[in-house]
């Protein structure tokens, strides 16, 4: 005999899942942001380029628009493959 749970416990477990994964892809893609300006920071040391508080904030600029563009890819993704998008 199997043990079925009703829609209604099911939802708060599914939804507390889903908010976990989407903080725990937060954070990944903070290390990753923050490893993209660090990457950037040492090319510039080893090529004995000046680094200015400017140049910093030009890398820090870049690494946030590549993340905005990428977050936006995701979200057309997401709303291309809802069922909502299906029914139009």
């Amino acid at each position: 005999m199997k043990c079925q749970l009703q829609p209604w416990l099911l939802e708060p477990r599914i939804t507390r899942q889903v908010q976990s994964l989407v903080a725990r892809q937060s954070r990944l893609q903070s290390v990753h942001r923050h490893g993209d300006i660090n990457h950037n920071v040492l090319y510039k040391q080893v090529n004995r380029e000046s680094l200015t508080a400017e140049a910093i904030q030009r890398l820090v600029e870049r690494a946030d628009a590549d993340k905005l563009k990428k977050a936006v890819e995701r979200l057309k993704q997401l709303e291309g493959s809802s069922p909502e998008a299906s029914r139009a």
